[in-house]
C-alpha cells in the first residue's frame, strides 16, 4: 500500500509539475506583461512636460529599451549579483536561502534571481509557499529560455515596484529625482536599485534610516568589486534621500489631451519643446492675462516655432489663472477670426504677380457691391505705397488689392498653404476674407508663417519668392 501510495505521490508530483509547466510556456507565447502605461510627453531633452496615470493608476511609463548603466550595475549587484551566470534559477542562493529561513524559523529570504522575480511580478504572485516558489521557478526558465539577459534586465526595471503607485525606473527616476534616468549619479542608482526590495515598508519619506543603510550598503559593494572609485563611493554616501516623491509637471496639458486624441493615449512621446522655455513662456501668458483681463479678456494663447526647421518650442494652449474661463480649451486649436493676419500674405502674392513694392494703392472711401470699408483709425490717405500700407495696415488698399487679385485666386492659395479651417466657398467669405471674415488657428497660422518666414530668406538669397513656396 504505501508503495502504491509512493508511486502515486510521484506521478502527481510529475503531472502537476506538467500541467504548471504547460501553463507557464503558455505565458511565454504571449507578452510576459501585459499592462497599461502612462501617456507622457517628453521634451526635446528628455524632461517630462505632462503626463497622466496608466488606465490601472498607476504611474508607469512605456517602455524605451534602455536601462542607463549605472542602474544596470547596481541593479545586478543588490538583486542578482550572478545574473548573467545562471539559467534563471540559482541553486546555491535557494540553498543558502532555506539555510537562512530555516535558522530564523520563518522566512527571511527567497533566494529568487531577477528571472524568478520576473515571472513572480508578472503572475501577480504574492504568496511564499512551496507551489508557488516552484510555478516561479518553472516560470523563470520558461522566461530564460524566450528572452535574453538583457531583454529579462529590462522587464524587470519597467516593472518592479518603487513604493506608492509608482512602477519601473522611468517613473521612479522623475518621481524621486525629477529627471530622466540617464543623469542619476550613482547615488541615485543606488537608492532605486534597492527600493523594490520592500517598496511597502520603505521608500523616500517613509524609513528612511535603514533605507540609507541599504543604499550605502550597496555603494560599499560597488567600490569593493571596482565598479566606483573610493572618491565617488564618499561623495555618494553623502547624498541625502529625498524625502518623498514629487508632483509630476503638467507644462503642457492641452498637448498632452491632443496627443491622446491623435491616438498616441498610452505611450511616451518626444516632443521639440524646450521645458525651459515652455515654463517662461506659461508665465509670461499667465502674466499678461492678469492685465487683459481688466479688458473682459479672460484667454490667451502662445505657439512657438522654430522658423529653419518648423519645430514646436512652446505650446501653451490657454492661461491657467484662476479667472481664465474654460481653462481646458486648447486656444491653439480653436479657430478664431484671422483680423488683418492675411494682410501679409496678399501682399506676398501681389508681389510674386503684379505689384511694386512702392506702388500706390487707393486709401479713400470705397463702395465695393454695398460694402464700405473703413480703416482703423477712421482716417484717409487718400494713396499709400503698398508697403506703407501694408505696415500700417490699412484696411481699404488690403481690400481694394484683393479685388484686383481675385478672392477665389487668393482662397485656393491661402487653403493650398495650410488654412484648413477655410472650407467655405469665395462667395462666402467675400472682400471680407482679408479684414478677418475667415477663421483659422493658431497652429495654422504658425506653420504658414514659419514658410513664409524661409520664403522671404529665399528671396533675400536669390531674390525670388512666391505664394507656393509658403507650404
Amino acid at each position: 500500500m504505501s508503495l502504491i501510495s509512493n508511486i502515486s505521490a510521484r506521478t502527481l508530483l510529475w503531472f502537476s509539475c506538467g500541467v504548471m509547466l504547460g501553463i507557464v510556456a503558455n505565458r511565454i507565447g504571449s507578452d510576459v506583461f501585459n499592462v497599461p502605461y502612462a501617456t507622457a510627453l517628453m521634451d526635446q531633452h528628455s524632461r517630462l512636460l505632462s503626463c497622466e496615470l496608466a488606465a490601472d493608476q498607476q504611474w508607469r511609463f512605456q517602455p524605451n529599451g534602455e536601462i542607463p548603466p549605472k542602474l544596470s550595475t547596481c541593479i545586478q549587484y543588490f538583486e542578482d549579483e550572478y545574473f548573467y551566470a545562471h539559467p534563471g534559477v540559482n541553486p546555491i542562493s535557494m540553498i543558502r536561502a532555506l539555510r537562512q529561513n530555516a535558522a530564523a524559523g520563518r522566512v527571511v529570504s527567497g533566494g529568487s534571481t531577477i528571472t524568478m522575480q520576473v515571472a513572480r511580478m508578472s503572475m501577480k504572485n504574492t504568496d511564499r509557499t512551496v507551489v508557488s516558489k516552484l510555478t516561479e521557478l518553472l516560470y523563470a526558465l520558461c522566461i530564460e529560455s524566450a528572452h535574453t539577459k538583457s531583454e529579462i534586465l529590462q522587464l524587470w526595471a519597467d516593472n518592479a515596484p518603487f513604493g506608492g503607485n509608482i512602477v519601473g525606473f522611468q517613473a521612479a527616476s522623475y518621481a524621486y529625482f525629477a529627471r530622466p534616468p540617464k543623469e542619476l549619479s550613482w547615488s541615485e542608482a543606488a537608492l532605486l536599485a534597492v527600493l523594490p526590495n520592500q517598496p511597502s515598508m520603505m521608500y523616500p519619506g517613509r524609513n528612511q534610516a535603514p533605507l540609507q543603510a541599504k543604499r550605502n550598503t550597496l555603494l560599499r559593494k560597488l567600490y569593493a568589486q571596482g565598479e566606483i572609485d573610493s572618491v565617488t563611493m564618499e561623495l555618494s554616501l553623502l547624498e541625502p534621500l529625498p524625502n518623498g516623491a514629487r508632483d509630476f509637471p503638467q507644462l503642457v496639458p492641452h498637448l498632452l489631451v491632443r496627443c491622446k486624441q491623435d491616438g498616441l493615449g498610452g505611450q511616451t512621446v518626444t516632443t521639440t519643446i524646450d521645458a525651459g522655455l515652455q515654463g517662461h513662456v506659461q508665465k509670461t501668458v499667465d502674466n499678461y492675462t492678469e492685465y487683459l483681463q481688466r479688458s473682459g479678456i479672460h484667454n490667451a494663447a502662445v505657439l512657438i516655432t522654430h522658423v529653419p526647421t518648423g519645430e514646436v518650442h512652446a505650446y501653451v494652449g490657454n492661461s491657467r489663472n484662476e479667472n481664465t474661463h474654460n481653462v481646458s480649451v486648447d486656444m491653439i486649436g480653436a479657430p478664431r477670426s484671422t483680423g488683418s493676419i492675411l494682410k501679409p500674405l496678399l501682399h506676398a502674392a501681389r508681389l510674386d504677380y503684379d505689384m511694386l513694392p512702392f506702388q500706390l494703392l487707393p486709401d479713400y472711401p470705397m463702395s465695393f457691391s454695398g460694402f464700405r470699408p473703413r480703416n482703423y483709425t477712421r482716417t484717409w490717405k487718400g494713396a499709400a505705397p503698398a508697403d506703407e500700407a501694408l505696415a500700417q495696415s490699412l484696411n481699404v488698399p488690403a481690400i481694394h488689392s484683393l479685388s484686383e487679385y481675385g478672392v477665389s485666386k487668393f482662397l485656393n492659395q491661402m487653403q493650398r498653404v495650410g488654412f484648413k479651417t477655410m472650407q467655405s466657398s469665395a462667395q462666402h467669405y467675400g472682400l471680407s476674407l482679408i479684414v478677418g471674415g475667415a477663421e483659422a488657428t493658431a497652429w495654422d497660422l504658425a506653420g504658414v508663417y514659419s514658410a513664409l518666414s524661409n520664403s522671404v530668406q529665399s528671396f533675400n538669397k536669390e531674390g525670388d519668392v512666391s505664394p507656393e513656396a509658403f507650404s
